[in-house]
């Protein structure tokens, strides 16, 4: 569902925040998740963060993975925004 931060009840203009259940548990690393179907995980976002991450390359071939730093919650707009 997309809601405003100020007013969760406000129907008009652009949303500010996303959330979302979905069925499928989840777990921080080295957490065992519970079994399917036992829990639930509720996500949540920004929807227009102003923090900017990048994509580098971590060397120079084509299958080298990309270095991928998001910077989340960067910015006071966005940590403001999300809490």
């Amino acid at each position: 569902m997309y809601l405003h931060g100020d007013d969760p009840t406000r129907s008009t203009g652009s949303p500010d925040i996303v959330l979302a259940c979905v069925v499928v548990p989840s777990s921080a690393e080295g957490l065992n998740a519970p079994p399917y179907g036992s829990a639930f995980t509720i996500l949540c976002g920004v929807t227009h963060p102003t923090s900017r991450g990048r994509i580098a390359p971590s060397g120079p071939g084509r299958n080298d993975v990309p270095v991928i730093d998001p910077h989340y919650l960067e910015t006071e707009h966005d940590r403001a925004t999300f809490t």
